[in-house]
């Protein structure tokens, strides 16, 4: 009662399903569902796994209008690329499919990430962060919610994919140092705190296939585990084609989640400059 929408600070009459009804529909018959937090699974009263028949909704205040937007800008041109990729597991050969269901998955990555989504897989608020949310983005960027409204994605925006098998060992990561992700500060306003998002779905083989998506304002970085070969960027400069069924299988005790992590080091830019690179700024930059 009471909640305004994120976008327009209207009256929310229309909540947003950050995972919407068609998309949940591919895995109406995969349950039952269980849910974690913080890698552990959350439990019942009495001990027992907490459990659903139908995978869990994520809710996002949201008004008529912002709501409507939404589904014209990004949900309606995503369905059929995303049922081919994640349901029947077929190659998207179009780039510009690749490129509906690489901003849907930005878009949709990002909301999830915001401090007032309700997810329906916790029972109470003492389940969660002080938000009431699980894996927020504190300080959450405005720019991003300003730019979904208006049909585009937010730049310095990032989105990988990547595929794990439960059931089998796969590659071993590569030696990487963790990215720290910078809070960036420019004389003409621009600038912000990076924040990393991971999340996995289960496709019809057994496998899963991971989307990680990073906010990097003002700050070029890479992927370490991109040089090889064991991730495929997404978004910006979608690839021609891509095919999740032919991609290197990472091991399922892979550390890509914690690739990406909040420094806590502010870089200060001069008007024009941009921050460089995976560790902290260089010495004299900060």
């Amino acid at each position: 009662m009471g909640e305004v929408c994120v976008f327009c600070g209207s009256a929310s009459d229309a909540p947003e399903h950050v995972y919407p009804r068609w998309f949940l529909k591919l895995w109406d018959q995969a349950g039952p569902f269980t849910a974690k937090l913080d890698g552990e699974l959350l439990r019942t009263r009495s001990g027992a796994p907490l459990t659903s028949s139908k995978t869990w909704r994520v809710m996002l205040p949201c008004c008529k209008s912002c709501n409507g937007d939404l589904d014209r800008f990004f949900e309606k041109p995503a369905k059929r690329p995303l049922r081919t990729l994640l349901r029947d597991v077929q190659p998207l050969e179009d780039v510009a499919d690749v490129r509906r269901a690489a901003r849907w998955l930005v878009k949709t990555l990002a909301l999830a990430a915001h401090p007032s989504v309700n997810h329906t897989a916790f029972p109470s608020r003492s389940a969660m962060d002080g938000n009431g949310s699980i894996s927020s983005w504190g300080e959450y960027p405005r720019i991003v919610l300003d730019s979904f409204k208006i049909d585009e994605i937010p730049p310095d925006m990032s989105l990988w994919a990547a595929v794990t098998d439960p059931s089998n060992p796969g590659l071993p990561d590569p030696p990487f140092q963790e990215v720290i992700l910078r809070r960036t500060y420019r004389p003409d306003g621009m600038g912000g705190s990076g924040r990393p998002s991971t999340t996995g779905f289960g496709l019809p083989d057994g496998r899963l296939a991971w989307f990680q998506l990073v906010y990097h304002p003002l700050h070029d970085l890479s992927h370490p585990f991109e040089s090889a070969g064991l991730v495929t960027r997404l978004w910006p400069d979608p690839p021609a084609t891509f095919d999740i069924s032919n991609r290197p299988v990472l091991d399922h005790r892979t550390r890509l989640s914690d690739v990406f992590v909040d420094g806590l080091i502010a870089h200060y830019l001069d008007p024009g400059e941009r921050s460089i690179g995976n560790g902290p700024p260089l010495f004299g930059q900060i």
